[in-house]
């Protein structure tokens, strides 16, 4: 365990781990739905590879978050294909 005494008063604490704790969560059942969606159509050993060219984490890169969150309107068409892919498999899709 790494014990971090924050600075601030009571809450600060907490609210790191709330932070924390969503990104991990959240990341976890994403990559499973990834998985699940990319074996159902045979790219699973494809979706691995690109994810082992990856070499840091999402979270640590936060110059990149101003970046997406500029363009991140044009994904809509995109998440509605995923969707509609996920239900044409056995997977969640909402």
């Amino acid at each position: 365990m790494d014990a971090r005494p924050l600075p601030g008063g009571i809450g600060r604490a907490s609210a790191l781990k709330l932070s924390y704790s969503t990104f991990q969560k959240t990341s976890r059942v994403l990559a499973a739905i990834s998985y699940a969606l990319a074996q159902d159509y045979g790219v699973e050993k494809e979706l691995l590879d690109v994810a082992k060219g990856r070499t840091s984490s999402y979270l640590a890169e936060i110059e990149y978050i101003p970046k997406v969150a500029s363009r991140s309107w044009c994904w809509a068409p995109e998440m509605r294909e995923a969707v509609s892919a996920l239900s044409e498999t056995c997977l969640p899709s909402s």
